[in-house]
């Protein structure tokens, strides 16, 4: 299995935030960016992102997890994680 570096799951959230227009076309993202605080997105965007990222990637993220992916970092850990089968291959 090919291994997913940080910076193309960083370059996929920028995607999905401009698809969304969360960001505007060459807006910097940076991992320590905040989702609610730096691009004004609420729970409900939150839920569409992850489900994006979920069809994106064919994976599941429980809600739990779902909910700790408050910044471009946290959300590209769990994704290395994940994708890497980094640890335990439990979510």
């Amino acid at each position: 299995m090919k291994i997913t570096t940080r910076e193309e799951i960083k370059k996929k959230i920028e995607e999905i935030l401009l698809d969304h227009n969360w960001i505007k076309q060459g807006e910097v993202v940076h991992e320590r960016h905040s989702y609610e605080n730096d691009y004004g997105m609420d729970s409900l965007d939150s839920i569409e992102m992850i489900m994006d990222i979920e069809k994106e990637y064919n994976i599941s993220i429980p809600d739990d997890k779902a909910e700790r992916m408050r910044t471009v970092a946290t959300t590209i850990d769990y994704l290395h994680q994940q994708l890497n089968n980094y640890g335990n291959k439990k979510n």
